[in-house]
């Protein structure tokens, strides 16, 4: 008769079930109680009766191996309680066999193969799909697999989502999530146990969101743990991070030949504020990193370099970098304040999120130094309209501004299985709200729009890969005259346009005309504010 997931799950003692340790420990520390009872009423008994010697030696030896028993206890708890690993005595300060070995992999161990295709993903499905068929889960086995096929793809996420049935397990693969499988709900415990004390996380706190760090033998390959209390328990992501400077460069952003002179040219400038702005995930950070390590290799000898970061994801040499940490005082704001007593030439500040730091980052660009920064707008120059509300005046955004960088990371068709596709009268639609011309941009070239239909090379999905939309407003004279007579940002932006800037809805609409872009996610892009 087959089993019903009902019958599979482990009880304890159950094969599926893994050795509680802590349950050894609680049973010695009752067993030495008792001890001392037996041989305390033995003592009171022979000095009460005048009982045989021997009965009194016994009982004050008994009392004294009690009393040796409670130090050992008392060290053993110690030790379970501080997280230290080993066998212990006897076992039982002894982690459960799933999670032994949990402080650090020795990252050969997860037989990563760089750049990896997606079918690498499919023997991490098959890993998953065996699991219902299994009563014991070989949880170290199998979280090595799910990071191993993490960092082969070069995925950036790594989801574990409780469902009722148990947890669903997708990766986010240049910014779409696939599928890999649905961890049994009895198995489930094992395998957040397992991330959790690799994270440094308590495995027996629920309730609350947790945040932690894998450790790997060297120090390029990263992995950050979040856990979030949900209806069906805990969800984990595992953030997963490549520490290599030489995955940043400039040329390889996507900025076309002409931008990326002219951006380089900006870089060259020794005082002013270039702005970054689009949304969460569109690449602010990795471009800023670029830019720092453009600056230091042509530069750097020169020039003193220093970061405000939140969190600081690359270890880069030759660049003093700063973990924002908010628990101790250490915000953007007085972390800026400081940077700016240290002689800094060049700096980066991760964000400008209050009313201090965007006063603190101006006064930095009109003062001499050379500062990156994003800030979160609906807009190139939608940029100065959020300083001006965050209370810096605007002769002041006007004199420290020299470009704004809005950037969008758009999803590409799959090249294996894209084929031409007719857009769809909603889609016609939308396009036109997003200010392309009926008559001209979207109507004759409706039968020119390409669709990845989805294949095994992109298990499915037709789409693999992304692609940068890069849009630099350059601020010269004539936007800083407009800029000090409060033009609209509507405004702005066509005169910057005039002027030469290849605008995100031009670049998006020339890719999706060359087949690289579907028209939904053009729609997509151009949408997000």
């Amino acid at each position: 008769m087959t089993s019903t997931g009902a019958s599979k799950e482990p009880v304890d003692g159950e094969p599926g079930d893994l050795p509680r340790p802590q349950d050894r420990l609680v049973a010695a520390t009752v067993a030495v109680g008792l001890g001392y009872v037996a041989s305390g009423v033995l003592l009171l008994l022979t000095e009460a009766y005048y009982m045989n010697p021997a009965f009194r030696t016994g009982a004050r030896l008994g009392m004294v191996v009690c009393i040796v028993a409670s130090a050992v206890l008392a060290l053993l708890w110690y030790w379970r309680r501080t997280g230290s690993r080993g066998p212990g005595f006897m076992g039982m300060v002894e982690m459960p066999g799933e999670l032994l070995d949990a402080q650090a992999y020795r990252f050969e161990d997860l037989e990563v193969v760089k750049d990896s295709s997606l079918k690498i993903l499919e023997g991490a499905a098959e890993r998953v799909a065996a699991l219902e068929h299994e009563t014991r889960i070989d949880a170290v086995g199998l979280v090595r697999d799910l990071l191993t096929a993490g960092f082969s793809v070069l995925a950036s996420d790594i989801h574990l989502t409780p469902e009722a049935e148990g947890t669903r397990v997708t990766f986010r693969v240049d910014g779409v999530l696939h599928e890999i499988g649905l961890i049994p709900k009895y198995h489930t415990r094992f395998v957040t146990n397992r991330i959790k004390v690799m994270a440094a996380l308590s495995i027996h706190v629920h309730a609350v969101p947790q945040d932690g760090r894998f450790t790997f033998d060297t120090e390029m390959y990263q992995a950050r743990v979040s856990t979030l209390p949900t209806n069906h328990g805990e969800k984990i992501v595992i953030r997963l991070a490549i520490n290599d400077e030489n995955r940043y460069s400039l040329e390889a952003i996507g900025f076309d030949e002409e931008t990326l002179t002219l951006y380089k040219t900006l870089l060259s400038r020794d005082a002013g504020v270039i702005f970054l702005t689009g949304p969460t995930g569109s690449g602010k950070t990795t471009t800023m990193y670029a830019s720092m390590l453009y600056v230091r290799e042509h530069m750097g000898d020169k020039l003193n370099l220093v970061t405000l970061e939140d969190p600081m994801e690359i270890d880069f040499s030759g660049i003093s970098q700063t973990q924002v940490n908010n628990t101790v005082g250490l915000d953007f704001a007085t972390g800026l304040r400081s940077i700016l007593r240290q002689d800094p030439d060049v700096i980066m500040v991760g964000e400008i999120r209050d009313e201090e730091t965007a006063q603190t980052a101006i006064r930095a660009g009109l003062t001499g130094h050379l500062l990156l920064t994003s800030v979160h707008a609906d807009s190139t120059a939608g940029v100065f309209n959020r300083l001006q509300q965050l209370g810096v005046d605007r002769f002041q955004i006007a004199g420290a501004s020299i470009a704004v960088v809005n950037q969008r990371l758009a999803i590409r068709n799959c090249p294996d299985c894209i084929e031409k596709a007719t857009i769809t009268e909603l889609q016609k639609k939308q396009l036109a709200l997003l200010g392309f011309d009926m008559d001209g941009d979207v109507y004759a070239l409706a039968d020119e729009f390409f669709e990845g239909t989805g294949c095994e090379a992109c298990r499915g999905k037709g789409r693999r890969g992304r692609v940068p939309l890069l849009e630099v407003l350059k601020v010269d004279d004539e936007i800083r005259d407009l800029m000090l007579a409060g033009t609209p940002k509507h405004d702005l932006e066509h005169a910057a346009a005039k002027a030469g800037m290849r605008t995100l809805e031009w670049q998006a609409m020339d890719l999706a005309r060359r087949g690289v872009l579907p028209v939904e996610e053009v729609i997509r892009v151009l949408s997000i504010a």
